[in-house]
C-alpha cells in the first residue's frame, strides 16, 4: 500500500505539534500553527546544510557541489586530482540538496 503525500500544510502542522504538543490544548490559528512548523522545519534544514571552509576540507569524493567564488554562489564540479572546475577563488563549498522527488 503506498502512502499519500502530505501538504506542506500537513507537515508544517505535523512538526509544530511535534515541537509544542501543547497546542492541542488550545484554539491557536492554523496559520500561526504553520509559521511555527516552517520556522522549525527551516532552522533544522539550515543546520543540516553548512558552508564549509576549503582550508577546513574539501570534498571526498568526485562530483557536483555548490561553491562560494568571487562573492556569489554557484555549481561546480569537483574532481580529487584537478580541484573546483570555476576559474576563480572557491572559498567555501557545500552539498546540493537532494532536488525534488518525481513521480
Amino acid at each position: 500500500m503506498t502512502q499519500a503525500k502530505k501538504t506542506v500544510e500537513e507537515v508544517a502542522l505535523e512538526a509544530a505539534l511535534r515541537e509544542y504538543p501543547e497546542l492541542t490544548r488550545y484554539k491557536v490559528s492554523p496559520r500561526l500553527t504553520y509559521r511555527w512548523g516552517f520556522s522549525k522545519g527551516y532552522a533544522a534544514a539550515k543546520a543540516e546544510r553548512r558552508w564549509i571552509p576549503v582550508t577546513e576540507r574539501l570534498p571526498e569524493k568526485n562530483g557536483v557541489y555548490e561553491a562560494w567564488s568571487r562573492g556569489r554562489a554557484i555549481s561546480v564540479r569537483y574532481h580529487q586530482e584537478y580541484g573546483f572546475s570555476e576559474a576563480g577563488e572557491v572559498t567555501h563549498w557545500c552539498e546540493l540538496d537532494e532536488g525534488p522527488e518525481y513521480d
